[in-house]
C-alpha cells in the first residue's frame, strides 16, 4: 500500500491452458526381440524407430504396429514383456565341425526365434551346404509359414556364406547380425574358434525344412504387469495386449485385463479405448458362435473386438490416423490380405448383434470395416468424442486448483470450456439435435454456500457427439405420368 502520492500495478496474469495432446496415441504390450524394461517408455512416431529400439524380430513377434502404421498410426508407446515372458521356439540342425587342428565333430547347434510366443512355431529353416573344400558354402532359406514353404516364397534367404569361423561371413554370425527372425548361438564354439570351420550336414536342396517348435505365449499376469507400466503415460488413449493365444478363455480373459486398465485410467481422466481380436483360425473361417460369446463376456464402451484374426492393428492404426470424431465404418484397411472366405450376410449380422467389428471385402473398398462399433455397440467416434471431452474439462480445470473459490473464478472456468467445446462444434465434433432445437453443448459451473465453504466447485456439462450414418433409407416414388 502506498504511503507517498503515486501509482502502484498488480500484473493479473490470464490463466492459458495447456495444449491438449493430439488424439490417436497408442499403447501396446507384447513381446519383444529388445524387451528395454529397464528403460523409461518412450513414444516412437515411425516403424523404423520401433525397429531400432526393441529388434527387428518384434516387427514380426508384435506385427500389429507395422499394421497400425501402415493405416495412419500418429504414434506408439510400447511396454515389451520382459525377456522371462513366455518361451521363443527352438529348433536344432546338425552341423559338421571341423577343428584347427583336423579333429571333427558333429553336434545339434539350435536355432531359435528372436523373440519369445508362438509366432515363432511358423518359422520353418532350411540349411543348404554345397561344394567343397575351400569352395564351401551355406545358403539359409527361412519360411514364415507351411504355405510359404509350398510355394517356395522365403521370407529371407541368405546366399554363399561362409563355413569358416574366421570369415566375417561365416554363416552364424550373419544369421545373429542380419536376419529379423532368427538367431543361433551367440559366441562361435571353442571347438571351431581360431581357424577352424563348421557345414549343416544337409546338402539335399528340397529336403524338407525344419520346423521351430515350443514357442508358448506369456502368461495373463505377466500382461497384467506390462500394461501397468503404462499408467504412466497419460496421452495414451488407445491399448492393445499383442498374442497369439489360441484357448478363447484365456484370451478373453486378458482382455478382460484390458478392459479394466481402461476403465481404471478412465477414471483418473486419461480416457483409453482398449483393442482386441477373436482368437488365431490360421486359413479356416472363424467360429461365429465362439467370437460371439467372446463379445458377450467383453461388453464394454471401452472395448472393440476385430474378426477376423489379424486385423486388429490395421483397425487401430485406422482410427488413430482419423480425427477423433470420425468412424472408421466404411474405411478402407492397407497392408492386410483379403481372407480366402467371405462372411455370409448372416455371419456378418451376427457377428455385428453380438457387438464385434467386422472387417471383409467390400466392393469399390476393398478390405474395410463393415461397421466401427464397441462390444456395446456403441460407435468408436461417439464414445472417442466423449473422452475428447472429458480430457478437455481436465486439462482446463486442472489450472484453477488453488485459485479463489469466487464468482470471478467460476465465470472464467467456465468460458474456458465455452471456448473449448465451441472448437469442437466448429470442427464437427458436436453437433445440435437434428430438429435443431437443442444446443450442440451445455455448460455450467456452480458451487453452492456449502460447497464454496468447503472448497467445491461443480461443472455441469451436456454434448452431443456428432454419429455417423449407418444406415440410409430411400423411397422411390414411381409415377405413372
Amino acid at each position: 500500500m502506498l504511503t507517498i502520492p503515486g501509482v502502484e500495478i498488480t500484473v493479473v496474469k490470464e490463466l492459458v491452458p495447456r495444449g491438449l495432446a493430439a488424439a490417436g496415441t497408442l499403447g501396446i504390450v507384447g513381446p519383444c526381440e529388445i524387451a528395454n524394461t529397464d528403460q523409461p517408455l518412450r513414444e516412437l512416431s515411425t516403424i523404423q524407430e520401433f525397429r531400432d529400439l526393441f529388434g527387428a524380430g518384434s516387427i514380426t513377434s508384435m506385427p500389429e504396429v507395422e499394421l497400425a502404421f501402415a493405416n495412419g498410426l500418429r504414434a506408439v508407446i510400447v511396454a515389451a514383456l520382459p525377456a522371462t515372458a513366455g518361451v521363443a521356439a527352438t529348433a536344432t540342425i546338425p552341423v559338421s565341425q571341423t577343428s584347427a587342428g583336423g579333429d571333427t565333430r558333429v553336434e545339434q547347434m539350435a536355432v531359435t526365434a528372436r523373440a519369445a510366443g508362438r509366432w515363432g512355431n511358423d518359422l520353418r529353416v532350411r540349411f543348404l551346404s554345397k561344394g567343397a573344400g575351400s569352395a564351401q558354402a551355406v545358403d539359409v532359406f527361412i519360411y514364415t509359414s507351411d504355405a510359404a514353404v509350398a510355394n517356395n516364397r522365403a521370407a529371407e534367404t541368405f546366399r554363399n556364406l561362409s563355413t569358416q569361423a574366421s570369415d566375417p561371413r561365416f554363416f552364424m554370425s550373419v544369421i545373429n547380425g542380419e536376419s529379423g527372425l532368427i538367431r543361433m548361438a551367440p559366441v562361435i564354439p571353442a571347438f571351431i574358434a581360431g581357424g577352424g570351420s563348421a557345414m549343416p550336414e544337409n546338402t539335399n536342396a528340397t529336403a524338407a525344412p525344419t520346423p521351430l517348435i515350443n514357442g508358448q505365449e506369456a502368461t495373463v499376469a505377466e500382461y497384467s504387469a506390462a500394461l501397468e507400466r503404462l499408467e504412466t503415460q497419460p496421452q495414451i488413449d488407445m491399448v492393445i495386449a499383442s498374442n497369439l493365444i489360441s484357448s478363447t478363455t484365456i484370451a478373453t480373459e486378458l482382455y478382460s485385463t484390458v478392459i479394466s486398465h481402461c476403465e481404471a485410467m478412465s477414471r483418473k481422466a486419461q480416457n483409453r479405448i482398449g483393442f482386441g481380436q477373436i482368437v488365431p483360425h490360421g486359413t479356416a473361417r472363424p467360429d461365429i458362435d465362439a467370437a460371439r460369446t467372446m463379445a458377450g463376456v467383453l461388453t464394454s464402451d471401452r472395448f472393440v473386438l476385430t474378426a477376423p484374426f489379424g486385423t486388429v492393428g490395421a483397425v487401430a492404426g485406422l482410427v488413430s490416423g482419423q480425427q477423433y470424431f470420425r468412424s472408421p465404418t466404411y474405411k478402407t484397411l492397407r497392408g492386410i490380405v483379403a481372407p480366402n472366405f467371405d462372411f455370409t450376410d448372416g455371419d456378418l449380422r451376427a457377428l455385428l448383434r453380438a457387438g464385434l467389428l467386422p472387417v471383409d471385402k467390400l466392393p469399390r473398398k476393398g478390405v474395410a470395416v463393415i461397421k466401427g462399433i464397441a462390444t456395446s455397440q456403441e460407435q468408436i467416434n461417439v464414445q472417442r468424442t466423449a473422452d475428447r471431452a472429458v480430457r478437455t474439462v481436465q486439462n482446463i480445470a486442472i489450472d484453477y486448483v488453488g485459485l479463489l473459490n469466487n464468482q470471478a473464478q467460476r465465470s472464467a472456468l467456465r468460458q474456458r470450456i465455452d471456448e473449448a467445446f465451441n472448437a469442437m462444434f466448429r470442427e464437427g465434433a458436436l453437433v445440435p439435435s437434428a430438429d435443431g432445437l437443442s444446443p450442440p453443448y451445455e455448460v455450467e459451473v456452480t458451487a453452492t454456500n456449502a460447497e464454496a465453504a468447503a472448497g467445491i466447485v461443480r461443472i455441469g456439462i451436456a454434448v452431443r457427439p456428432v454419429r455417423a450414418i449407418d444406415f440410409i433409407y430411400a423411397t422411390l416414388n414411381v409415377k405413372a405420368f
